[in-house]
């Protein structure tokens, strides 16, 4: 969805609105969105690395806040409310539930005007013309990532006009040095064909085993609070930028601990666990006497570096400077 909203975005700025705010950018966005009532069709995620090629297909269908996909393999199927994964081979079923705090900030850290404000100050864009894919036809829309965000992911996208839905896209990036390529490919699309409701509900076959899963926000601690739920020892830096300590969060399921510091309405996020985490289109940088990873994704950073056997992840809008120097703080040499 996040894919599919920004690629609305970037034809609406092409088309002549690179003069508006983000509100009203957001707002003629979400009109064009909305329109959408429902859509059916087929779509195929081919990725390329190095030498090997993985393909997969499906069949999809999205009505509102509902969402159906399904191959020979899994079928995933969402009435907006409860979501069901379930494994056909193996008979087996993960139910999936999520409190309205949960759902709330979804929708924030999703929402229209966030993306308009990454996309701005992380992408040059260029519109390439219009060709024909699949019988529909489309604008070509080119996205690089500016020059002082050359990590990112560069993007070229084939945006059906009538509805602005991407139904061919290509993902260049690098991983761990090597460059990689990802083409998601719609066909046989419709759109506002009246789908029931009635699709998006599941029944789990006999015998299936079903695991349930509730989403929830972890509680809020403070930094004593959360030291008692892990077991190994919360770092905390000496600088954060002028930042304050809001609250802590452990996840059990990760075996991590965030510690979120506000500043106005921005926040900075530290993330420590034992497990190190895959930084996409990252490059190395030095910590003192410590490397770490860096990585630059629609203008917010995140780098990474190991410190007395724990991994830390520190993610914010700051400058690499300003990350680095938080980093240091935490004197791991």
């Amino acid at each position: 969805m996040r894919l599919e909203v920004l690629t609305i975005v970037i034809v609406v700025l092409l088309l002549g609105c690179a003069e508006m705010t983000a509100e009203q950018i957001a707002k003629n966005m979400e009109e064009k969105y909305r329109s959408i009532k429902d859509m059916q069709g087929e779509y195929t995620v081919t990725s390329y690395y190095g030498n090997e090629i993985f393909s997969q297909s499906w069949k999809i269908w999205t009505k509102e806040n509902k969402m159906r996909q399904e191959n020979d393999e899994m079928l995933m199927v969402s009435n907006g409310e409860i979501s069901w994964i379930y494994d056909k081979k193996k008979n087996e079923v993960i139910k999936i539930t999520s409190t309205s705090e949960f759902e709330e900030f979804f929708k924030e850290a999703f929402s229209y005007s966030r993306i308009i404000e990454e996309l701005l100050n992380s992408y040059e864009l260029k519109a390439l013309g219009s060709e024909k894919i699949n019988g529909r036809d489309c604008y070509v829309i080119d996205a690089k990532p500016k020059a002082e965000n050359i990590l990112g992911m560069k993007l070229k996208m084939w945006v059906e006009k009538e509805f602005w839905y991407p139904i061919k896209i290509e993902m260049e990036f690098d991983v761990l040095g090597n460059k990689s390529k990802s083409v998601v490919e719609y066909r046989n699309l419709s759109f506002n064909s009246g789908i029931s409701d009635e699709l998006f509900e599941f029944t789990p076959p006999p015998e299936a085993k079903i695991l349930e899963l509730k989403l929830q926000m972890p509680a809020k601690l403070t930094i004593e609070e959360a030291k008692r739920n892990v077991d190994f020892e919360i770092l905390v830096p000496k600088y954060t930028a002028e930042y304050e300590f809001d609250y802590a969060m452990v996840s059990e399921l990760d075996e991590e601990v965030s510690l979120l510091y506000k500043k106005g309405n921005s926040y900075l996020t530290i993330v420590e666990s034992r497990n190190e985490t895959l930084l996409p289109d990252s490059k190395i940088v030095k910590i003192g006497k410590v490397e770490g990873n860096i990585s630059d994704l629609y203008g917010f950073k995140t780098l990474q570096f190991k410190c007395k056997d724990i991994y830390i992840r520190i993610s914010s809008e700051l400058s690499e400077e300003d990350l680095i120097k938080i980093a240091e703080s935490f004197e791991c040499n």
